[in-house]
């Protein structure tokens, strides 16, 4: 029966590229995002997060990669390989190019010119530079944010939420990153607004207070594991190989240092830049221990370690630098081998500091500057040891971030890390306080400390 479809309009194209030329019926998306042809033709797209296949992607520096990106975004063929064995079966044409999996042939843009930044005319007026990569006579025009009004009731929680006194800011970013929501949420928390966190697949529930609703996921069926396919799948080879190395300075004697750095501490405790949880099984007399890890590659093996200790475990994925937990909230922060590879020290100490009570400690295990011939190495080497190693600095002094930010430390401890490269060998463990009284009205450590022949103590 003939049903006169006149136009197909969907959000994502995925399988309607190839129904809607089978049908002969045009497609209209309005799902290209800011990923459009003018943006990458202006070089205007950042660098990607992930790899995308770009040649030596990673060892070059941000700017090269982005410069990258935009010059081959219409020659990227990622994804389109699928649908090109199924065009090619169903004798139609197939996808040129992932820019062109991502539009019909009209797109909606549903920015306005002043966010995008290129005016109205000159985006309706675009025509690519290389047909052969784009479906033929695919055009572009804005619409501004397109709305519907579903059947759908909306929760009386979201009402009471939507009728509060203040500017509400909707961050409804579903395909991206839980850390990248995270820096979204925790970047607005410095405005006078509310914050409406659409649902993702993601547990975001920790970030919900009076200012900031997140959207209620419950309904949704949880997903098989073994379903999920993700260029970050679990158990990933980047988690092993940190497995592997920090094993082998544990085997050395590093194990026992991160026992005496954490097992006396009680209440609750804080863990930044956990990896994949190997201070974990240490903790012996905390309450509640939460550990931060912005790196989803490390969380399978982070989170089954949690579920393992007798000691409630919470695993929240977030940067050092935008902790989205509640100010004075921690009795102890730890740090582990962690400041080496934040992306800012100071901002991610003063994260720390914002979140530990008045009069808790800091307490830290890292590697360290050394000192002439030794430091030199360290500052030639440390752009090479940045790419290879996660961002790890081998040059910085983690004490002089730890007192600026206006710790007193009160015991550190200089030492030779036991195993590993000679720039990893200087090394410093220690506690700082935060808001100190005097030293003779400090409690007595409880944990001792005898230190070796080839340690040196030096007490603040």
């Amino acid at each position: 029966m003939q049903q006169h479809v006149r136009v197909a309009v969907t959000g994502w194209t995925l399988t309607a590229l190839l129904s809607s030329q089978v049908s002969g019926i045009p497609l209209v998306t309005e799902h290209a995002g800011s990923f459009l042809p003018p943006l990458f033709e202006r070089r205007m797209l950042p660098a990607p997060s992930s790899p995308v296949g770009l040649p030596l992607e990673r060892w070059l520096p941000a700017p090269v990669r982005r410069w990258m990106f935009n010059a081959g975004a219409a020659r990227l063929s990622i994804y389109t390989g699928g649908f090109n064995r199924i065009a090619s079966e169903l004798g139609v044409v197939g996808v040129p190019s992932f820019a062109g999996l991502l539009l019909g042939d009209l797109t909606l843009v549903t920015d306005v010119p002043e966010v995008l930044g290129i005016p109205s005319a000159e985006l309706q007026a675009w025509t690519p530079r290389d047909p052969s990569r784009y479906r033929a006579g695919t055009r572009l025009r804005y619409t501004g944010p397109l709305y519907a009004r579903l059947p759908v009731p909306v929760p009386e929680t979201v009402d009471r939420f939507l009728a509060g006194p203040s500017p509400v800011v909707y961050v409804a970013v579903t395909s991206s990153t839980a850390a990248l929501v995270r820096q979204i949420v925790a970047a607005l928390r410095a405005l006078d607004v509310r914050i409406l966190v659409a649902a993702t697949v993601h547990d975001l529930a920790d970030l919900q207070d009076d200012r900031i609703l997140d959207g209620d996921t419950s309904a949704i069926p949880p997903l098989r594991p073994d379903r999920v396919r993700t260029r970050h799948r679990e158990p990933a080879m980047k988690a092993r190989i940190y497995d592997a190395i920090n094993g082998k300075l544990d085997r050395a004697g590093l194990a026992a240092r991160r026992q005496r750095l954490v097992r006396d501490l009680e209440g609750h405790v804080l863990e930044i830049g956990a990896g994949t949880g190997l201070n974990i099984a240490h903790y012996q007399r905390a309450g509640s221990v939460t550990v931060l890890e912005p790196d989803v590659r490390y969380t399978r093996r982070l989170r089954a370690r949690a579920a393992r200790c007798q000691i409630p475990v919470k695993v929240v994925i977030a940067t050092a630098e935008t902790i989205p937990l509640p100010d004075n909230s921690f009795d102890h922060v730890v740090a582990s081998i962690a400041l080496c590879s934040v992306t800012d020290p100071a901002a991610a100490l003063a994260e720390v500091w914002r979140v530990l009570r008045p009069g808790g400690t800091f307490e830290s295990l890292e590697h360290t500057r050394g000192a002439d011939r030794l430091a030199a190495w360290q500052d030639r080497l440390t752009p090479l040891q940045r790419r290879m190693a996660d961002g790890c600095n081998l040059n910085r002094d983690p004490a002089t971030v730890i007192s600026d930010t206006g710790f007193r430390i009160r015991h550190l401890e200089h030492f030779t890390m036991p195993a590993g490269h000679p720039l990893i060998k200087p090394a410093i463990q220690g506690y700082a306080v935060k808001d100190p009284q005097p030293a003779s009205l400090l409690p007595p450590r409880s944990r001792p400390h005898t230190p070796t022949r080839w340690q040196t103590l030096h007490q603040y």
